[in-house]
């Protein structure tokens, strides 16, 4: 097992001695830093999937919704999906992976 040392300030280390009072905290700290681990690499995958998309977006074709346009049926309602309104989603919202393993 490794040793790591580091300073925190004062109040941090007063509020942190207080919130797990009675509890090992080298445990505690193992399981926060495992958690910031796993968000650090979600984000990371976050991030190259918005790559992937803004950079498919800027290669997409445009059209004009002109031609899209049916004037004969003018109930239709016709969705666009912004690739910055799935981005907005994606990166607030938990991946699927992570879903998939609480299930499992």
């Amino acid at each position: 097992m490794a040793t790591m040392n580091f300073s925190v300030p004062d109040d941090v280390k007063e509020s942190f001695d207080k919130a797990f009072e009675g509890e090992n905290k080298s445990a505690v700290l193992t399981r926060l830093m495992r958690r910031a681990v796993n968000e650090h690499e979600r984000q990371k995958q976050r991030m190259a999937v918005v790559s992937t998309i803004l950079d498919l977006r800027a290669k997409a074709l445009r059209f004009p919704m002109t031609k899209f346009a049916n004037p004969e049926q003018p109930t239709v309602t016709r969705l666009v999906v912004d690739a910055s309104v799935a981005v907005k989603w994606f990166l607030h919202t938990p991946t699927h992976s992570q879903s998939r393993r609480r299930r499992s």
